[in-house]
């Protein structure tokens, strides 16, 4: 399963990509890597807050996909290989917590 996780976000940016550049690719993998993070930190901090298991999931997931979309829209370029990478990063985090249960 964590092979699995580990192949997801190798290799979707590749396949999320509508061009296939490096610089593209290197751009959603950064994408990704950003959600996870925000998503698997978020949920800390809603344990840590008090709120159950469920709860901090959906919260988390909620706050990695507000500010996600708050910075693409912010953004001139708004691409939305970069929205569909947000969401693969913020799907891997919820995954991994759910399996993982930490």
């Amino acid at each position: 399963l964590c092979l699995v996780l580990l192949w997801l976000l190798v290799s979707s940016p590749r396949l999320l990509a509508q061009t296939t550049t490096e610089e593209n690719t290197t751009d959603k993998s950064l994408h990704m890597a950003a959600t996870f993070t925000i998503t698997v930190s978020s949920y800390a901090g809603f344990r840590y807050l008090g709120f159950n298991k469920t709860e901090s999931i959906f919260a988390a997931a909620f706050t990695s996909f507000f500010i996600s979309s708050l910075k693409e829209v912010l953004d001139k370029n708004v691409d939305q290989g970069d929205l569909k990478a947000d969401a693969q990063g913020t799907a891997a985090a919820m995954l991994g917590i759910a399996i993982f249960h930490f």
